[in-house]
């Protein structure tokens, strides 16, 4: 039932920057390699987790040209050592390519505010961490231009500013790209999709509180005070992670599990809500029907068998149209009906796990 995020934080961050100092090191010695052979190991591992670290991967090859000014010994290099990752994924590759085949549910047709819920999110959904932030990249990006010297060409402005610009660009446009391709083609975003952007996210805050800090008497301790919050903020928030949180979710899919006998099941909001919890319950993930692009193709199997289910972790803020199904499904009504309560910790409405059975009268 272990989620894969932090893990996927700590092995992108850790890599980014064993990456950086390969192509741009501080001072070069004779441990170079070390930072090598950590490279390719933590990067491996990364990939083992989750596939986002191998993306990301593939990203530090393509972007190590635009870094090192089509630098010849250090493309070639970084070639090698992202090449030695690949090779080594190799005999992971058959369940990576099985993983790509379950689609996740996106947002459909994403709104321009997308982009404020994803860096929200970013922050165990603490908004106002997240406008503290917005103030704190602000006030950094006015001393910076401020700090400008317009008479240079603008070649040497970015080369000083390289490192604000590349993690503003890591952090802006994949989201921006995934938006666009989202309306001008099919869904292709959410806020999960995007978690490989929380490294630049974290090290712009980083540097942008400590810059502010110098302003201030003492305001060393801004950088620290900010750790020392959002750490905290984390702890009270992994109550949501413990044994009593996970049970009702548990007990919904043992339930279904139990009394649906291969029969359909819609799953709300999604099967990938549940998805871990049934791994880890059966050691196996059901073709539970998506809320979705499959909310038909249940709707028409179950008048075709005359039953079917529903779990669903129910939304407070937004309550599932329970009736609204039932009226698509001809003559049908809920026959039997299941909850299990937990507290809602993030403040997202999720209150309560329910299973319903339907049943079509002849």
């Amino acid at each position: 039932e272990a989620r894969p995020y932090s893990g996927i934080v700590f092995f992108i961050s850790i890599s980014t920057w064993l990456w950086l100092e390969a192509i741009k090191p501080k001072q070069i010695t004779e441990k170079r390699k070390y930072a090598y052979v950590a490279y390719i190991l933590l990067s491996t591992l990364g990939a083992y987790l989750h596939y986002y670290v191998l993306m990301v991967t593939i990203a530090h090859i393509i972007l190590t040209p635009l870094l090192t000014g089509l630098n010849k010994n250090i493309i070639l290099r970084q070639m090698c050592l992202g090449g030695s990752v690949l090779v080594l994924f190799i005999p992971w590759l058959p369940y990576f390519l099985n993983g790509l085949s379950n689609k996740p549910d996106y947002l459909q047709m994403p709104t321009a505010y997308f982009f404020r819920n994803y860096q929200v999110y970013q922050y165990n959904d603490w908004e106002l961490y997240f406008w503290i932030a917005v103030l704190l990249y602000g006030i950094h990006l006015i001393r910076c231009l401020r700090s400008v010297d317009w008479s240079l060409p603008p070649k040497s402005t970015a080369t000083k500013y390289e490192s604000e610009i590349f993690f503003a660009a890591w952090l802006a446009l994949p989201a921006i790209t995934l938006v666009i391709l989202s309306w001008m083609t099919s869904p292709s975003v959410n806020h999960k999709s995007l978690l490989f952007t929380s490294p630049a996210a974290y090290i712009l805050l980083a540097r942008a509180s400590v810059e502010t800090g110098r302003l201030f008497p003492r305001g060393d301790i801004l950088p620290l005070a900010l750790v020392c919050t959002l750490f905290i903020h984390t702890l009270i928030s992994v109550e949501y992670y413990t044994e009593p949180q996970k049970q009702p979710m548990r007990e919904g899919i043992e339930y279904v599990h139990q009394h649906s006998q291969g029969e359909p099941v819609l799953s709300v909001p999604s099967p990938w809500f549940f998805r871990y919890y049934e791994l880890a319950l059966f050691e196996e993930e059901s073709e539970w029907y998506n809320e979705g692009e499959q909310r038909s193709s249940f709707i028409d199997r179950v008048e075709q068998e005359g039953k079917g289910w529903v779990i669903l972790a129910n939304n407070s803020v937004e309550p599932y149209d329970i009736d609204g199904l039932l009226s698509e499904i001809e003559n049908s009504t809920v026959v039997n009906e299941q909850k299990w309560q937990h507290k809602d910790l993030f403040d997202q409405g999720f209150v309560e796990v329910r299973v319903l059975e339907i049943m079509v009268n002849e």
